[in-house]
């Protein structure tokens, strides 16, 4: 039942559904053998534009008569064209730049003075493209692809160079000019010109030059219009006012690169290369409203200026590849409706066929409403009429059919059915007219004349002044004269009559030939004439008289004597107004066009427009209020196919109702089973969240299996059932498990964390175990979730301030106390509040105070330090570097607010300070060292010399001991001095890591370990050649129990390494960047290495 109600519902949302439009442009198109690049409009005349091509021809185009005119350039691609005031051709070019120029003959020839113009960017004056140009005040601006630019006065010196206004960063430094690309010139009100640019639309004060840069997004190009600023930004019409204050932002369907606006139907148009967005004002922030009509030429929106407005014509001219599209301003794609192909009249209605929809509009009503439909299987109707309340139509088989009418559509819908009126095959022809007299319906066949009603015999004609029967007879046209009917011959004349009886009575229209249409004015019962040659007038006497030269015209409307119009293959024209045409871009279907009540309804696909006597035009469009447009109103629900649908849909309900009233009682059972089950599911799926792959999908597979089952099969509904639940069953006993899993996973987090309330939320936790059921465990769950997201930002906070603080000095009374709080045991809440309290008085001035004496104590260190070196010496002179860094934060400190950035520097010169306190300390100790090894290795000297001698031979072995154990003293004092040094250099390299020093130890090639334990030996030897030492290095044999040769060749190795040019230039540019490291010391070290090599050659 359901599904069945489902499938007929269906069938009538289809039987509702309109058939959809192809969307197309209302569009004639001009060839061209030549690649097109660009369309200008000439400002001075209408009608005159500029079509520039790749290769730098220029035709000049007529819109009015069509003449085109082929003009030879010396150019490249044309971007623009502007003629001014006093005759000359401004000529915007791809890569050449901007032309004066002079027509002459069929070439645009560049002027010998100012004739071409150059951006002042010595590298590429003339390498530049100007794609648009405007010229105001005699006053020539001109947008580049190097920004905006204008033409100075000729009087001016450099009267050939381009002045420019945008970028304005240039104008004082011209040489370093760089492609910034403008576009699209549109003036305002003779105050302002805005210009799209790459950096945003730009306004040009016209009376003082400036230039204000209202937005800085990329802007492809602006128009204006109702004192607003359109201005396409990526995908997004932006509209500000003249100011650039934003108004409204427009997103678009799809992107576009030119926008282009009709202000004559508010029509805008969002042009890409293959296609373009139409959409009316209204309607701009729908984009569902956007007509999307794809091109079947490639646009060339690189080229820029690719449309412009005919209005004169009531069309856009628009550039493709190969030709100029004229584009209607009337759009089809607007009409909703369809095409109204057909139209006719009967007593005080007026009939219109679209697709296979007849529409009626009542007189003196301005709407149509659906009235019938034809049915979906008839092809093509060519003729429609109605007589009497009956609808008579021909299909494009010439298939005559009829169907009775009656007041409303949905009647028509139940009770008119078309039937056939059935033709002798041998005398069925094609159908060319169709009309009416009082009585009866007629028809044009091919080379006969028939009445509806007796279709396979011709209605005979004869001349009545020979008598002779005319055979053969074309019909072109029907007329009606209140009950007469007259009708126009291909070749035999006009014809008038009733009831079947109809002879030639004008006389003089024998000899015309190719009538095509013929129309009456019944207050002055003249005769009007259309032929494929004329417009004519037929007089009392029968004789014609030609209005009219004409040709292309299908259709004659007649109104009176002064309001005769006639139908081209564009627009409408007033044959007795000077040939004044009206509505010029819509195609009209004669067919579909007629005269009633003293008005002419003239059908189109661009809808239905009446007008009467009184139309008229301003500045070449209609104007409003001297015509209409007729709308039409649907009333496809109650179509015959809906009607019938429905009706199946009310029986199937009633039948439906019936069954269901017979199986509820037995179903409700098994429905009961299903929603227990339902519901078991739904407490598993609400924790869904927590649980595993696996378990969610076999959850989801049960979920599924429930909602199958269908219980209108009692006995397998229930087996089914029976094996769902206890599956369910099982997963209900596992499910509590996985959560109390991810629970005591929290749990070990929660402690991890160290807060507080951590203790707190795992009882929590705890309790909702204990509880087991699922919203507990789950609402627990969450719960903790938001309870480790607390606790991360606050483990994140604390991470934060360990950061900071590990980058300051330990001040007493300042920052030793917050080192004391971050390494404490305390939780981190209370580790963030100390700090935070602490933090506060870090800028009190007793904090600034103790700063002071700490500052002051690291410069009595320097001093000290100092005093232990030559002034001359680099050890002295970076220590006074040291000192005066540290003077220098002293006397910033009583100004600074945030004391941790000074800290930070302090922190960064205690760093440079301990790295020369640590050589100075390895300084200290090695005449200790050499000291102790001296009187070492003397030792050692003696006891192998009385060995050698046999003096403890002599003496005894009390003797030996003495000595060797005296040898042993003073190796442990050796080996503590040595170790105390060891263990300096490895503090001087731990400190080199934490900074950049380690990195320019490595690009002069020392080999440094990074991880603790004893350094190479270059290492170690350069750390004690820094601190200027003059020990020989073969001393330090028993410092690093190397022999004499290893330290020998180490050193020389790190001699020849310092002595590199390309090494000292990396340590002078270290030098020069860290004036306080250790560069200095090294120069000096390499300058004692290179006098000490000198002096040895000497």
């Amino acid at each position: 039942m359901r599904y069945t109600f489902l499938m007929l519902l269906g069938l009538f949302l289809i039987g509702c559904s309109e058939e959809k439009r192809s969307m197309s442009l209302n569009e004639s198109e001009g060839f061209f053998e030549e690649t097109l690049a660009s369309i200008s409009k000439d400002h001075l005349k209408d009608n005159i534009f500029y079509i520039g091509t790749e290769d730098g021809i220029v035709y000049i185009y007529n819109s009015e008569n069509q003449h085109l005119e082929k003009i030879t350039t010396a150019f490249d691609r044309i971007y623009k064209v502007v003629r001014d005031s006093a005759g000359n051709y401004w000529i915007g070019t791809r890569n050449m730049g901007l032309f004066c120029c002079d027509l002459k003959g069929d070439s645009l020839c560049v002027k010998k003075r100012h004739g071409r113009f150059y951006i002042p960017l010595k590298s590429k004056k003339t390498q530049y493209s100007a794609y648009d140009i405007s010229v105001h005040n005699s006053i020539v601006y001109v947008a580049t692809s190097h920004g905006l630019y204008y033409v100075p006065k000729e009087t001016d010196v450099n009267d050939s160079t381009l002045t420019i206004l945008f970028p304005s960063r240039y104008k004082d430094a011209p040489e370093n000019i760089s492609p910034v690309g403008t576009r699209s010139i549109q003036p305002y009100k003779n105050q302002y010109l805005f210009c799209a640019s790459d950096s945003g639309l730009l306004r040009v004060n016209l009376a003082s030059n400036n230039v204000e840069k209202l937005f800085l997004q990329k802007t492809h190009n602006v128009a204006i219009h109702d004192d607003s600023i359109y201005s396409l930004v990526g995908d997004s019409l932006l509209v500000t006012d003249i100011d650039g204050k934003p108004k409204e932002s427009y997103a678009l369907k799809l992107p576009a690169q030119i926008y282009y606006y009709d202000k004559t139907e508010g029509t805008n148009y969002f042009i890409s290369n293959h296609y373009i967005q139409l959409v009316k004002d209204k309607d701009l922030k729908n984009p569902d409203k956007f007509m999307v009509v794809p091109s079947q030429k490639s646009i060339r929106t690189k080229c820029r200026n690719i449309i412009e407005n005919d209005l004169s014509n009531r069309r856009s001219l628009l550039v493709t590849l190969h030709s100029v599209s004229r584009v209607g301003h009337h759009q089809d794609v607007f009409n909703s409706d369809g095409n109204v192909r057909l139209a006719c009249t009967d007593d005080d209605n007026i009939y219109y066929l679209i697709g296979t929809k007849v529409y009626r509009q009542k007189k003196g009503e301005t709407e149509a409403t659906q009235f019938k439909d034809i049915p979906k299987g008839v092809k093509d109707i060519s003729f429609m009429e109605v007589l009497n309340d009956t609808l008579y139509y021909v299909d494009a088989n010439h298939e005559i059919y009829k169907a009775k009418l009656y007041s409303n559509y949905f009647l028509n819908s139940i009770l008119s059915w078309d039937h056939i009126i059935r033709q002798n095959p041998k005398s069925k022809f094609e159908v060319t007219a169709i009309g009416k007299d009082a009585e009866n319906v007629y028809v044009g066949v091919r080379d006969g004349f028939r009445n509806i009603n007796n279709i396979n015999k011709n209605i005979p004609l004869a001349d009545p002044t020979t008598k002779e029967p005319i055979k053969d007879p074309f019909i072109t046209k029907f007329a009606s004269n209140g009950d007469q009917l007259l009708f126009c011959t291909l070749n035999d004349g006009v014809f008038f009559g009733k009831n079947n009886s109809f002879t030639r009575t004008l006389k003089g229209s024998a000899p015309y030939t190719f009538i095509r249409d013929m129309g009456i004015d019944s207050l002055q019962n003249v005769k009007h004439i259309l032929t494929n040659r004329g417009y004519f007038i037929i007089n009392n006497d029968s004789s014609f008289t030609k209005e009219a030269e004409l040709s292309g015209y299908n259709r004659l409307l007649v109104l009176d004597s002064t309001h005769v119009y006639g139908i081209p293959s564009f627009g409408i024209t007033n044959l007795c107004d000077s040939l004044k045409r009206y509505f010029i871009d819509i195609q009209f279907n004669p067919m579909a066009c007629l005269v009633f009540d003293n008005k002419v309804i003239a059908g189109s696909s661009n809808g239905v427009y009446v007008f009467s006597t009184d139309l008229s035009k301003e500045n070449s469009i209609e104007t409003a209020g001297t015509y209409y447009r007729v709308k039409f109103n649907d009333q496809d629900y109650f179509s015959r196919t809906n009607i019938l649908i429905f009706t199946i849909i009310i029986v199937s309900i009633i039948i439906g109702l019936w069954w269901h009233d017979r199986y509820k009682m037995s179903r409700h059972a098994v429905r009961t089973f299903k929603d227990g089950l339902v519901l078991r599911l739904n407490e598993l799926n609400s924790v869904r969240e927590h649980l595993d792959t696996g378990t969610t999908t076999e959850l989801d597979g049960l979920i599924s299996e429930v909602e199958s089952v269908d219980i209108s099969g009692k006995k397998i509904a229930l087996a089914q059932l029976r094996n769902i639940s206890l599956r369910i069953m099982k997963l209900t006993g596992k499910v509590p498990s996985m959560l109390i899993q991810i629970l005591q996973e929290q749990i070990r987090e929660i402690k991890k964390s160290g807060l507080d309330n951590a203790a707190n939320q795992i009882d929590k936790t705890n309790k909702a175990i204990k509880n087991h059921t699922l919203s507990s465990l789950s609402n627990q769950i969450k719960e903790n979730s938001q309870w480790l997201s607390g606790a991360t930002s606050t483990l994140s906070i604390l991470s934060s301030y360990k950061s900071l603080f590990s980058k300051l000095p330990l001040i007493p009374e300042v920052t030793d106390e917050i080192s004391k709080i971050l390494h404490s045991a305390a939780s981190p809440d209370k580790k963030i509040a100390n700090i935070e309290k602490l933090s506060r008085k870090i800028n009190d001035k007793s904090s600034k105070d103790n700063i002071k004496e700490y500052i002051d104590k690291k410069i009595k260190e320097c001093g000290t330090a100092q005093s232990d070196f030559f002034e001359k010496s680099m050890f002295h002179t970076t220590l006074g570097l040291i000192k005066d860094n540290y003077l220098d934060i002293k006397n910033r400190i009583d100004a600074a607010d945030d004391m941790t950035e000074l800290m930070k520097l302090i922190f960064i010169i205690d760093r440079q300070l301990s790295i020369f306190l640590v050589l100075w300390e390895i300084r200290n100790l090695l005449p200790k060292y050499d000291e102790a090894n001296t009187t070492y290795e003397k030792k050692i000297k003696e006891i192998e010399n009385r060995e050698k001698e046999g003096e403890y031979a002599k003496k005894g072995e009390a003797f030996r001991k003495k000595d060797e154990d005296e040898g042993k003293k003073l190796l442990g004092a050796l080996k503590e001095i040595s170790s105390n040094i060891i263990k300096n250099i490895d503090e001087l390299y731990k400190i080199f890591a934490s900074g950049s020093e380690m990195t320019f130890l490595k690009k002069l090639g020392i080999s440094i370990k990074e991880s603790n334990g004893g350094q190479f030996m270059q290492a170690n030897l350069l750390a004690l050649l820094m601190t200027g030492t003059n020990i020989p290095v073969s001393r330090f044999r028993n410092l690093f129990e190397v022999n004499e040769q290893s330290l020998r060749r180490v050193k020389r190795d790190l001699v020849t390494l310092l002595e590199s040019e390309k090494k000292t230039s990396i340590v002078i540019e270290y030098a020069q960047n860290n004036e306080t490291s250790i560069a200095g010391l090294i120069l000096e070290l390499k300058d004692m290495v290179s006098d000490d090599r000198r002096q040895l050659n000497e």
